[in-house]
């Protein structure tokens, strides 16, 4: 069954390489010959692993991974690199085309090799044509990272493009690869977290939850977000990728993630996010079992806000650290809410609504699927709450309240699993990110 389901992603893998070239089909010598070998192991010579399905299926697998790559690099539409990094992005190309060429060159003789399963290279064999892809959307995706960053503050575009020719430069330069991408991808972090910011739209819509959520002080965070944007940007400009500036924009981020996680009626006063939740599978809760976990969050935003206007960096902290130790669940169920909300509207109400779910199994791979022995694990506490609380029960309740946090936490994690935004990352010396000067002669 493995070896058949490899197979098969063989050939859709294969269908969506020759849709991404489109009418100008292109020669693959290398691959039509592991393609062959893999579909049909027992018409065609050389291949060792045939009385091994499992360990056929294996090697068959890491085939559907290397054609995927390369469709996706035929079919992305890369914008054309600034003029200063034009000559880098070409290069990336060619690497990449050589690189996707030896790698199919290995599976088919890895197809032949008994010991292929045990061969270390088998597990990473992959792993080059994938790095050199991720180069070669990097060097592609710089123009979008200047313009975004200019975009907030145009004086520093210039000295980012300097420090990013330095990144691009380290990309092949075996000792500093690894500090190139990491500085680039935390750039690109950045630039995705921060631009925009969660609920800004929102924000500056001046709604009256976002009036709700700040104590009516909307206009004044946003005054202090474009003042803290354009200073990151700056200090992205010098080198300073993890400063203060970078610093003071993730607890920025940090709160208006809170604030969109507990949208769409996820207070401790609203009926509604529980009730439409309850139309989902993975959800069956009433308002009661839920309430002595739903701490009223918005005054904590409140707060948070006003320390974030006044600028005082460790108040803030510390609200922002309540905030995700004592409203998780809170926060959990706006945001729930929030992804399946379209969805949600679509089914039936009430009673019937959660009838429906109940009786209705999840498709192989609906949404939340995985989160769904979790999120039972999460309800089935909260009940547990609810009575250790209505029988006055307090070493208990407490308890509870800490492992349901902690439960809540996790599965938040797990819907906006994000890397660091601040990693260690080397320093980009002014003497590193000047072009070398032609001699005069």
């Amino acid at each position: 069954i493995r070896l058949i389901a490899a197979q098969t992603a063989v050939v859709e893998a294969r269908s969506r390489l020759l849709a991404s070239e489109g009418a100008k089909h292109e020669e693959h010598k290398e691959l039509d010959d592991a393609v062959r070998r893999a579909l049909f192991p027992s018409a065609e010579r050389g291949v060792a692993l045939i009385a091994s399905p499992v360990e056929l299926a294996r090697i068959v697998r890491r085939i559907a991974e290397s054609i995927d790559l390369g469709a996706r690099a035929r079919s992305a539409e890369r914008a054309e690199a600034p003029k200063e990094f034009r000559t880098a992005q070409r290069d990336a190309e060619k690497r990449y085309r050589k690189t996707e060429a030896a790698t199919w060159t290995k599976l088919v003789a890895m197809l032949a090799d008994e010991e292929a399963v045990t061969n270390p290279e088998q597990t990473s064999i992959v792993r080059e044509q994938r790095e050199s892809l991720r180069d070669l959307d990097r060097v592609s995706g710089v123009q979008t990272i200047i313009d975004s960053v200019g975009g907030v503050r145009p004086q520093a575009a210039r000295g980012l493009a300097a420090r990013l020719r330095t990144v691009i430069r380290w990309l092949g330069e075996p000792t500093r690869r690894a500090d190139a991408i990491a500085t680039y991808d935390t750039l690109a972090l950045h630039v995705a977290m921060f631009l925009p910011l969660p609920y800004e739209r929102e924000l500056r819509a001046a709604s009256d939850e976002a009036l709700g959520f700040t104590a009516g002080k909307a206009d004044q965070l946003i005054d202090l977000i474009d003042i803290a944007r354009a200073e990151w940007a700056d200090a992205w400009a010098t080198g300073d990728a993890t400063g203060p500036a970078a610093q003071r924009m993730v607890a920025i981020h940090r709160l208006m993630r809170a604030m969109e996680d507990l949208s769409q009626g996820a207070s401790p006063e609203s009926r509604d996010a529980v009730a439409a939740l309850s139309r989902w599978g993975a959800f069956h809760a009433t308002r009661a079992a839920l309430a002595p976990a739903m701490v009223d969050v918005r005054a904590m935003t409140q707060l948070a806000t006003a320390a974030a206007v006044a600028r005082d960096g460790n108040r803030l902290e510390r609200e922002l650290a309540r905030i995700e130790r004592d409203a998780p669940l809170a926060r959990l169920v706006g945001r729930l809410s929030h992804d399946l909300g379209p969805w949600l509207d679509t089914r039936p109400g009430d009673v019937l609504g959660q009838l429906v779910a109940i009786r209705t199994p999840p498709a192989e791979g609906a949404w939340g699927l995985a989160l769904r022995p979790r999120i039972a694990a999460i309800l089935r506490t909260a009940r547990e709450l609810d009575f250790a609380r209505r029988s006055g029960r307090a070493e208990d309740e407490q308890v509870l309240v800490e492992h349901l946090s902690k439960l809540a936490r996790r599965t938040l994690e797990s819907l906006g699993a994000e890397r660091s935004a601040l990693p260690d990352l080397p320093p980009l010396d002014e003497s590193d990110a000047r072009e070398p000067r032609e001699r005069k002669r």
